[in-house]
C-alpha cells in the first residue's frame, strides 16, 4: 500500500474532498463569469453533470450555520470574491434601497410611479409600491438598520405607515 500511495494510486477522502471542493469553486467562478451573478437555480447542473445549485445552497446554508460543516475563512473570502451572496434579502434590500437614494437625489423626492424601472433593470416603483401595500414587510432593526425610518429620512410618502414590528420579507 505505501509504494502504490507514493505514486499516486491512493487519494485520501480529505484530498479527495479539497479537490471536489476545487473543481466546485472553479464551476462556480465560471457561472459567476458567465451570468455576473451567483444566483444559481438549485437545480441548475453544468454542462459536465456537477449540481452546482445545490452545492452553491449549502455552501450558504454551512455558512449561515442552518447546515452543518465548516468553512475556512479562506473559503468564505473566495466565495466572497466571486459574488456569493449569503442573505438574499439583506441583498435586496440593498440594491433596492441604493436605487431609491439614486433616485431621490436625482429627484429629490420618492415620488415614483408604479411602473418606474430603473437603467439596470429594477422595478423600483413596484418595489415600493408592495412595500407601501404591505406586500413586503422592513425591518426595524437588525443589519439594515430600521428600513422604515431609513426609506422615511429620504421621502417616503406612506398611505398607512408599515406595521414597525413586522419581520423583513422579500414577497
Amino acid at each position: 500500500l505505501k509504494a502504490m500511495a507514493h505514486k499516486g494510486y491512493i487519494v485520501s477522502i480529505e484530498q479527495k474532498g479539497e479537490r471536489y471542493i476545487f473543481t466546485m469553486y472553479e464551476k462556480a467562478k465560471d457561472y459567476y463569469t458567465q451570468n455576473g451573478n451567483l444566483e444559481v437555480p438549485y437545480k441548475y447542473k453544468t454542462a459536465d453533470g456537477y449540481s452546482l445549485g445545490h452545492w452553491i445552497l449549502t455552501q450558504k446554508r454551512v455558512r449561515t450555520g442552518d447546515t452543518p460543516g465548516i468553512l475556512s475563512a479562506e473559503r468564505i473570502a473566495k466565495l466572497d470574491e466571486i459574488g456569493m451572496v449569503r442573505d438574499v434579502a439583506d441583498h435586496l434590500w440593498q440594491q433596492y434601497y441604493g436605487a431609491c437614494l439614486t433616485y431621490y437625489h436625482a429627484h429629490e423626492n420618492l415620488n415614483i410611479p408604479a411602473k418606474y424601472i430603473t437603467a439596470d433593470g429594477l422595478h423600483l416603483g413596484l418595489w415600493l409600491w408592495r412595500i407601501k401595500k404591505g406586500k413586503i414587510k422592513l425591518s426595524t432593526s437588525g443589519e439594515n438598520g430600521n428600513q422604515i425610518k431609513r426609506l422615511e429620512s429620504i421621502g417616503i410618502r406612506w398611505r398607512k405607515k408599515p406595521d414597525e414590528s413586522a419581520k423583513v420579507g422579500t414577497n
